[in-house]
């Protein structure tokens, strides 16, 4: 058989195998509802439309959100002409800057919305064509921040996910675990990675990508000497990775530190993981 499942009736656990191999563990649960946090959106095209991700931090631990088969929207003058490329034109009860009826352009891709904006005067003409997708979609919600949510509930390698739940805003005060990230480089990229800093409650290490100096050959608590930049990336990210914070904290953070670790990490040839979910880290 190509495929075949395995069911456990004790921990709702299915198991996926490919040609006789498992490929993915599933352990289901029933449908309820819980808070969270938002802590990080995306989104992405796919043929069957747009995929929101959200990342939330929940009492039963971190939780990935999916929503499928979403749309792209924007606004055009109910009177106006907006030619081809759209895949719906709905009425709105929503009025333009100078009171004017507005009708709602569907699309199925964002990529397709872009292409549409592109031709003659249509940037022109167009209302919040410029909102990010995901974002309307958490402003549609009133969602800042805390969020109720309601759905069918599994783990899959260990991470707790939930696909196509119903959301709304909620007042969540979450306790978020903190790691700070602080790097020492010899420049801007493509420079050396000197050494790897972390703080959170319970734990206070920097990585060294050199050799200990005579004298101090072993590694404590506080210190730990790597030899070479890979051997300090490959230290520090499992450390990230076991550590498992909500929130990664430093100075200039996203401009630089994290950048030049993965701009590192590609110039080395080897993968930047060092979250939750086991896969390649972004920077964008």
């Amino acid at each position: 058989m190509f495929c075949s499942f395995e069911f456990g009736a004790l921990d709702r656990r299915c198991i996926l195998r490919h040609h006789g191999r498992k490929i993915a563990l599933c352990r289901f649960m029933s449908v309820q509802s819980t808070t969270g946090y938002l802590l990080q959106r995306q989104w992405r095209d796919t043929d069957q439309g747009l995929r929101y991700t959200l990342w939330v931090q929940t009492p039963e631990g971190p939780a990935r959100l999916q929503f499928n088969q979403q749309q792209a929207v924007c606004f055009v003058s109910r009177d106006g002409p907006v030619g081809a490329g759209a895949d719906e034109r709905r009425a709105s009860q929503l009025r333009g800057p100078d009171g004017a009826a507005v009708d709602a352009l569907y699309f199925r891709q964002q990529r397709q919305l872009e292409d549409w904006l592109s031709r003659e005067d249509h940037r022109s003409m167009a209302f919040e064509a410029d909102i990010k997708p995901v974002e309307r979609f958490l402003m549609e919600r009133f969602i800042q921040g805390g969020v109720q949510v309601q759905g069918a509930w599994y783990r899959r390698d260990g991470l707790l996910c939930c696909d196509d739940p119903k959301i709304k805003a909620a007042e969540v005060h979450p306790t978020l675990r903190l790691l700070s990230l602080d790097i020492e480089t010899g420049g801007g990229e493509g420079e050396p990675l000197y050494s790897i800093g972390l703080s959170g409650p319970g734990l206070a290490r920097v990585y060294m990508a050199c050799a200990a100096p005579v004298g101090l050959n072993e590694n404590s608590d506080t210190v730990v000497w790597c030899d070479d930049e890979r051997g300090v990336l490959e230290a520090a990210l499992a450390c990230i990775a076991e550590y498992d914070p909500d929130v990664l904290i430093g100075w200039n953070i996203v401009g630089f530190d994290l950048r030049f670790l993965a701009t590192t990490c590609q110039r080395l040839g080897m993968p930047a993981r060092a979250h939750r979910y086991c896969r390649r880290a972004l920077v964008v």
